[in-house]
């Protein structure tokens, strides 16, 4: 008797340990976003460095794709600097040994000496290597304005 006591309140303790550990990676995930758009307004990009996976995929808002190695150049270079990203909407759910971010941002950012104002929506992927979270890809794309309304019909 027990041992099957034993074993019922092992079980009902790894059903609650299974949940909060994936909140806990989520909660984790959604730090390292936070924490890469401020580093990437910053311009640590030592900083950013860090939360990107060497095999990143950045497929930006344009269809233009970039690997870590080139995403990093365009920032060190100067040809692209964010000056704002701003959180609009962050949902994240694990999916296996991943976290997916689904979210909308509103971003500014310098390219080549122009200014844009970008309403984007985004998927990005977080994977956990060698005890910390990378972002292993990122595709954007813009948010298009809300269609005006028809016009009335005449009478």
């Amino acid at each position: 008797m027990t041992v099957t006591r034993l074993l019922s309140a092992l079980a009902i303790a790894c059903a609650a340990a299974a949940p909060a550990a994936a909140q806990s990676a989520v909660d984790a995930v959604k730090a390292a976003e936070a924490k890469r758009f401020d580093v990437t307004v910053k311009g640590d990009y030592k900083a950013l460095d860090d939360l990107l996976a060497d095999d990143l995929i950045y497929v930006h808002s344009n269809g233009k794709m970039d690997s870590e190695k080139t995403f990093l150049e365009g920032l060190t270079s100067g040809r692209s600097k964010y000056k704002k990203i701003e959180s609009v909407e962050m949902k994240a759910r694990q999916v296996g040994e991943l976290v997916l971010i689904d979210g909308r941002v509103n971003v500014t950012v310098e390219t080549n000496g122009q200014s844009n104002d970008l309403d984007l929506t985004y998927l990005d992927v977080w994977a956990k290597r060698a005890g910390k979270w990378q972002m292993v890809s990122w595709h954007s794309a813009r948010m298009t304005a809300p269609a005006a309304a028809p016009a009335a019909a005449p009478k």
